[in-house]
C-alpha cells in the first residue's frame, strides 16, 4: 500500500508541475479536518482583499474512488463570504454526482481550473444568486438550534397565519395548520397519552400552543439573517408595511407560549426550486417568572405593539432547520402530481394477509390517504415469510397491526380497522356495508370464494364501487387481477359458478397433474408453497390498477383483467406447465415473464387494440 500510493503522489506531482506546487508534510495533513493521505499546496491566481488565494489539493484513502477536495488554505475566509464556500474552507466546485475516469488523473487539472473560476466569479459577486437559489444549504450555517422541527403546514398557503405547534418530552417541535390534524399525526405517532388515559390526555392537549408561519417572498441574503429580535422585526417591518402589526401580533402571542422556553417561528421563503422552510429560534420567551404572564408586566390585558417590540428588540435569535413531514413532500416532494388527484380516495380491502398488506402499503406509499381494512385473522409465524409484517406482531389481528404500523410509518393517513369477520349477517344490513359504500374501489385480497360472492351480491345491491379482485395460481406462477364493475359479471366469468367444479377456474394459466397444495398436521390443514419474490408481481399489478381506477372514476368502465405470467422455466420444474385451454384460447405463453391485459365484453375476454 505505502508503494501504491508513493505512486500517486509521484502521478499528481507530475500533473500539478506547472502549478508550481509544494507537497505538504505529514504534519500539515494531520492538521486537517479530515483524514487525507496526501496534500499540496497551490498558489491561485485569485486575489482576496488583497491577499492572494492559496489552495490546498487533498486525496482521502478512497481516492481514486473519491474526487480530491479543494480547500482554501489562505487567507481565512469564512463560509457564507460567498456562495459555494463550506465550511474549513471547503469549495464545492463540482455536484457529487460528477464522475470522472478513474484511471487517469488528469481530470485533476479541470478541478482545478474550475475552482479558481469558481473563486474569480464567487469574489466578483457573479454568484450572488445561488445563495437564494440553494438558500437551505447557507441556512445550515446560520442554524444553531438543537430543536428537531417537523411541519405538517400547507405549503401551497402563502399566507401569514397562526399556525399549532406541539412539543414533546425529546424536544421535538410538530407544527400544523390546525389543531385536528396535529392531534392525527400525533395519535398515530404514539405521541399523545391514550384517550382512555383522560387526565393526561387532557393536559397533553392543553401543551399544544398557537405559533405563527411568517411567508416571505424572496429568501434571505445571509447578510440578513437576523441575531436580534430588533432585526427580525425590521425583516418583517421591510416585506410587509402595511401588515406589520398584524404579524407582530402573532409574533407576541407566539411568544407568551408558556410551553417552550426558546419560542419559535416558522417562516417561509419561495425559490426556483420551490418553498422552503426555516425557522426562527428566540433565545427566550416574554415568561421571565414561573406562572407569571409577565408579557402583561404594567398592562392590564395587553401589550402595545410598540412596547412589545422594545421587549424582544435585544433578545438573541438564530436559525433552525425545519423537516417538511406533510404528505406532499413524503409522497414525491411536491412533485407527484397523482397524489394531488388521489390525496382524497377511499380503498377498502378485504383480507389483509400476503396480498392485502403489501398492496396496503404499496398504495399508501403512492399517495391513498384514506383505508378501511377488513381481516379477522390473526398473524401466525409461518405467515411472515411473505407478509409486510414480521414476528413483532405474531398473534395481534392483521388488519388492526397493519393499521398501526401504517399510521406510525405514514402518519398523515386515516386507517379504519374492521377486525371482525365481515360478512356477518348483522354487519350486512348496518355497519360494513354503510362502510363500503364510502370506498371508491373495493379490493378483494382474500381467495375465498364465499366472501367474493357476497362481495359482488353487495355491490349490485347498494350500486357499490368497482371490485378488484387479486389472486395467484399455484405456486404463484400465474397472478391475476380483475376488475369488476357493478353487474359485469366480470370475475365469475372465468370460473364455474355451478357444478362441482364451482369456485374453480373455466380456464386456468397453469396446469398440474397432482396437487399443489402442501398438508400440515391440523384439521383442514393445507396451504400453497410459494416465496415472497412472485407474488410482488401481484402486488405491483393490483396496485397500478387501483391507482388507475382512483384517476379514471367509474364512467364508461370496461372490465378487464391484468395475468403475469412467472417463469416457465420454475412452472416445468415443479412439474407443471401452461394449461392447454389457455394455449389454444389466448396463445402459448412460452417462458413466461411478461404482463396480459385481457377486456371482457360481456361474452368473452379478447385483447383490445385501441
Amino acid at each position: 500500500m505505502p508503494n501504491a500510493l508513493n505512486h500517486v503522489k509521484d502521478c499528481i506531482d507530475r500533473l500539478l508541475a506547472p502549478y508550481s506546487p509544494r507537497r505538504l508534510s505529514t504534519t500539515e495533513i494531520k492538521s486537517q479536518s479530515l483524514e487525507y493521505n496526501a496534500g499540496w499546496l497551490i498558489e491561485s491566481p485569485v486575489c482576496y482583499e488583497g491577499d492572494t488565494v492559496f489552495l490546498h489539493l487533498l486525496i482521502t484513502p478512497n481516492f481514486p474512488y473519491k474526487i480530491p477536495d479543494i480547500r482554501i488554505a489562505s487567507p481565512e475566509i469564512k463560509p457564507l463570504t460567498f456562495p459555494h464556500l463550506e465550511s474549513d474552507g471547503k469549495l464545492c466546485v463540482w455536484p457529487e454526482r460528477y464522475c470522472v475516469t478513474i484511471d487517469n488523473y488528469s481530470y485533476i487539472k479541470e478541478l482545478l481550473s474550475d475552482a479558481v473560476n469558481l473563486l474569480k466569479d464567487a469574489i466578483e459577486g457573479k454568484l450572488e444568486d445561488h445563495f437564494f437559489d440553494e438558500f437551505l444549504s447557507y441556512w445550515a450555517y446560520y442554524c444553531k438550534s438543537n430543536h428537531r422541527i417537523n411541519c405538517l403546514c400547507n405549503y401551497e398557503n402563502k399566507v401569514t397565519r397562526q399556525v399549532f405547534v406541539f412539543q414533546n418530552k425529546q424536544n421535538v417541535q410538530t407544527f400544523a395548520d390546525d389543531k385536528n390534524s396535529l392531534v392525527k399525526w400525533l395519535d398515530n405517532k404514539s405521541s399523545l397519552p391514550s384517550p382512555n388515559a383522560n387526565k393526561l390526555r387532557e393536559r397533553a392537549l392543553g401543551s399544544i400552543q398557537t405559533s405563527a408561519i411568517i411567508c416571505f417572498g424572496k429568501p434571505w441574503h445571509p447578510s440578513q439573517f437576523p441575531k436580534t429580535g430588533k432585526e427580525f422585526t425590521k425583516l418583517i417591518e421591510n416585506e410587509f408595511p402595511n401588515e406589520t402589526d398584524e404579524i407582530m401580533a402573532l409574533l407576541c402571542q407566539s411568544m407568551a407560549n408558556q410551553y417552550s422556553s426558546a419560542p419559535i417561528i416558522l417562516v417561509s421563503f419561495e425559490t426556483k426550486s420551490g418553498p422552503c422552510f426555516g425557522s426562527i429560534v428566540f433565545a427566550r420567551g416574554l415568561f421571565t417568572r414561573k406562572n407569571r404572564k409577565s408579557v402583561l408586566d404594567g398592562f392590564r390585558n395587553s401589550i402595545p405593539i410598540k412596547d412589545f417590540k422594545n421587549r424582544i428588540k435585544t433578545i438573541p435569535v438564530f436559525g433552525g432547520m425545519v423537516n417538511r413531514v406533510d404528505q406532499s413532500w413524503s409522497m414525491g416532494r411536491d412533485f407527484n402530481r397523482r397524489w394531488f388527484d388521489i390525496k382524497n380516495e377511499t380503498v377498502a380491502i378485504i383480507g389483509c394477509g400476503s396480498v392485502g398488506a403489501s398492496i396496503a402499503r404499496l398504495l399508501v406509499q403512492s399517495g391513498v390517504s384514506n383505508l378501511q381494512l377488513f381481516d379477522n385473522d390473526i398473524l401466525k409465524a409461518e405467515n411472515v415469510s411473505r407478509h409486510v409484517l414480521g414476528q413483532r406482531e405474531l398473534y395481534l389481528n392483521k388488519a388492526k397491526a397493519l393499521g398501526d404500523s401504517l399510521a406510525i410509518d405514514f402518519p398523515f393517513v386515516t386507517v379504519d380497522v374492521y377486525p371482525n369477520l365481515w360478512q356477518d349477517v348483522e354487519a350486512k344490513s348496518s355497519r360494513y356495508k354503510h362502510e363500503l359504500e364510502k370506498a371508491d374501489v373495493i379490493l378483494s385480497c382474500t381467495g375465498d370464494w364465499y366472501s367474493d360472492q357476497m362481495l359482488i351480491t353487495l355491490q349490485s345491491e347498494y350500486t357499490l364501487s368497482p371490485i378488484v379482485f387479486a389472486f395467484v395460481e399455484a405456486h404463484a406462477l400465474a397472478s391475476h387481477v380483475i376488475v369488476n364493475p357493478v353487474d359485469s359479471n366480470a370475475f365469475n366469468s372465468i370460473h364455474y359458478t355451478h357444478t362441482n367444479k364451482v369456485g374453480k377456474m373455466r380456464c386456468p394459466v397453469t396446469y398440474w397433474e397432482n396437487d399443489t397444495t402442501q398438508r400440515i398436521p391440523a384439521c383442514a390443514g393445507e396451504f400453497q408453497p410459494y416465496g415472497v419474490i412472485p407474488m410482488t408481481h401481484l402486488h405491483a399489478m393490483a396496485s397500478e390498477v387501483v391507482l388507475d381506477l382512483l384517476l379514471i372514476g367509474e364512467e364508461e368502465l370496461m372490465p378487464y383483467r391484468k395475468i403475469w405470467f412467472d417463469s416457465g422455466k420454475v412452472l416445468q420444474s415443479l412439474n407443471g406447465d401452461w394449461s392447454i385451454g389457455w394455449k389454444e384460447s389466448y396463445g402459448d405463453p412460452k417462458l413466461g415473464k411478461y404482463q396480459r391485459t385481457l377486456y371482457f365484453d360481456g361474452k368473452f375476454w379478447v385483447d383490445r387494440h385501441d
